[in-house]
């Protein structure tokens, strides 16, 4: 069957671009000198082209990226990375590229989004960290003038969905119904949200909403209000193992955003945006590792200055961030942390495989971390920008959990990345 088979697939194959051809070869007459133009200019200013046959849009864009970052990290005055028997390197060198497909009719969507990531080095890089994400569908299902209901199919970050600075790191595969409307002079209105699957072997879900208001009383305030709840499954306590799983998803997180953005006429029309959000885990139990205290609440605020649209555009951007330390899940995590080289959880080794307990106060996690952010990005043409990072933070620490504060710790972080955009 074998000897049969093999030899009518490479015949196929080896058919298939001679068939191609002549179908192209067939409709040549169709393709005017004008299409073929604009297709040129379409690649040269990523604009979309047009799939008559579907009746609908394909855009394809993307970008190419270097990144250099250098870390430096201490614990009890204990250096974590740069020398022999530390857990992690100084220097991190990262290539990386995405690629996007997104197809639109006057009704519905679907896009895809393909990340490649892999770290630099000859004998110690990587060449296969690929991640799906982003594969959603989507549609309206009522489209009425500024009143619009929306419902999209698949996954998607949720930081791509919801606002926040300090969380929503995770990527969601569920259902997100999103509702908009114009109040009146009040504002533009809107309520979004999303079941999405945890551990479909397990039965876990989890939940998120926001709500939010923009242009109130046609100015640039808005105010958003989101909550997003992991701690939906109960596990067996009587195992170590389910018992660490249980502290893990133990968040059940309100948070709270108020912003305001305007033009500044003596910059040149330059977009300012101030902000500043209030977090709280309502889930935040008294535990053993926590030293049987609790700490749920963080908070940031910040302001951003332009944004890059083309050549010799700039984006300035700051942010202080105070987080305590069962405020953030290990796993959704944003903000500027604390390096953590040694990858531990709050209450485990792992974050969300961890078997082996920490021992009390010794946990690391997301949280437990003050600290600054600044973000100074250029853009050298239309495509190439360059973009930097420098962060620095130490313990979340204050009078009444001076002792929850241990291990101390000290983290500082600099990244600058090349990136091209298509």
């Amino acid at each position: 069957m074998k000897k049969i088979v093999a030899p009518i697939l490479s015949l196929l194959t080896l058919a298939s671009p001679l068939l191609f051809a002549q179908e192209v070869a067939d409709n040549s007459s169709e393709v005017e000198e004008q299409e073929m133009k604009a297709l040129r200019e379409w690649i040269n200013l990523r604009r979309q082209v047009t799939v008559r046959k579907s009746g609908g849009n394909l855009s394809i864009s993307g970008d190419v990226r270097t990144k250099f970052q250098v870390t430096s990290e201490e614990k009890d005055g204990v250096k974590q990375r740069g020398s022999v028997g530390t857990p992690a390197g100084l220097n991190n060198w990262n290539v990386e590229a995405n690629l996007m497909l997104d197809y639109r009719t006057d009704r519905t969507w679907a896009a895809i989004k393909l990340g490649f990531q892999n770290r630099a080095g000859t004998s110690d890089g990587t060449v296969d960290s690929l991640n799906l994400e982003r594969a959603l569908l989507g549609g309206h299902i009522i489209d009425n003038g500024n009143r619009k209901l929306t419902v999209e199919v698949g996954r998607q970050d949720l930081g791509d969905v919801f606002s926040s600075k300090i969380q929503f790191g995770s990527f969601m595969d569920g259902i997100l119904l999103r509702y908009g409307d114009q109040i009146g002079k009040v504002g533009n209105f809107y309520l979004q949200g999303a079941p999405f699957i945890v551990n479909a072997r397990r039965n876990h879900y989890a939940y998120v909403a926001e709500l939010g208001l923009s242009k109130i009383g046609n100015t640039g305030l808005y105010t958003k209000l989101s909550l997003i709840n992991w701690d939906t499954k109960k596990w067996d306590n009587k195992k170590t193992e389910d018992r660490l799983k249980d502290l893990a998803y133990q968040f059940r997180n309100l948070q709270f955003t108020l912003g305001y953005q305007t033009k500044l006429p003596w910059l040149s029309e330059k977009k300012i945006n101030l902000y500043g959000a209030f977090l709280c885990n309502t889930a935040a139990r008294e535990h053993v590792e926590t030293g049987n205290q609790k700490q749920p609440f963080a908070w940031y605020a910040g302001c951003s200055f332009g944004k890059i649209e083309k050549k010799g555009d700039w984006a300035l951007g700051l942010n202080y961030q105070w987080v305590q330390n069962q405020a953030l899940p290990d796993f959704d995590g944003i903000g500027i942390g604390r390096g953590n080289a040694q990858r531990a959880s709050l209450y485990s080794t792992k974050s969300r495989q961890g078997v082996v307990p920490v021992r009390p106060l010794q946990g690391i996690g997301k949280g437990n971390f003050k600290g600054v952010s600044i973000d100074l990005a250029y853009s050298l043409t239309d495509n190439i920008s360059i973009s930097q990072n420098y962060r620095q933070s130490d313990n979340c620490s204050d009078l009444t959990y001076k002792e929850f504060s241990a291990p101390k710790f000290d983290y500082k972080q600099y990244k600058l990345e090349v990136i091209y955009l298509f």
